[in-house]
């Protein structure tokens, strides 16, 4: 670990508290368990540090997925107190958005730090561009998918977010806004999907 004067280890706590918080209130308005900060400011502060090694990368995307049960587990709290989940959806989507974390985190483990980077970068991309340049009421489909296509798109979920270190909001918020699902009930369903990426890919 680097030796680093006390000023600058009190500022890179401050900084990280900072993140910290950041994420917190990020997870509690989109649902996204706060990792698209937090991946970033974690690497920052290994980097520095010497945690980790050349696998900091990696430290910084499960340390997130740690945070993440418990931003998920405080906002999915909060948005059933207001009614705002959708049961039905969170109940069958789960354990599949669960088994995409398991194997994304298992892939990651075999994954470079630059490959790691490039999903990072990418995915993050197509999350920013989605929510950026799309049209508001933009869909693609009238409703989820069932079957076969809700198995298939909720690995996905799970593997693409535990590889990134988010939650279920970046990608099962978009999915379900993609198909039609009001805005809000989107960003609440999906904080649960964050709570089933984050203990998944710890056990993985």
């Amino acid at each position: 670990m680097s030796a680093l004067p006390l000023s600058e280890l009190a500022l890179m706590l401050a900084a990280l508290v900072g993140a910290g918080a950041i994420a917190g209130v990020i997870g509690g308005l989109f649902g996204v368990g706060g990792g698209t900060v937090l991946v970033p400011a974690l690497f920052y502060a290994f980097s520095v540090l010497g945690v980790g090694g050349e696998s900091n990368l990696h430290v910084a995307i499960g340390t997130s997925l740690l945070t993440i049960v418990a931003t998920s587990l405080r906002s999915l709290a909060t948005h059933r107190a207001h009614g705002a989940v959708d049961e039905t959806v969170l109940k069958t989507w789960t354990p599949w958005v669960a088994f995409g974390g398991l194997v994304g985190a298992a892939i990651a483990g075999f994954t470079s730090m630059e490959g790691l980077a490039i999903v990072y970068g990418a995915c993050l991309l197509l999350v920013a561009a989605q929510m950026g340049l799309m049209p508001e009421r933009f869909t693609l489909r009238k409703d989820l998918p069932t079957g076969w296509g809700r198995r298939g798109v909720g690995t996905g979920i799970g593997l693409l977010s535990a590889m990134m270190g988010v939650g279920g909001g970046s990608f099962g918020g978009m999915m379900m806004t993609l198909c039609g699902r009001p805005i809000h009930q989107a960003v609440a369903t999906a904080s649960g999907f964050g709570l089933a990426i984050g203990a998944a890919a710890a056990l993985g």
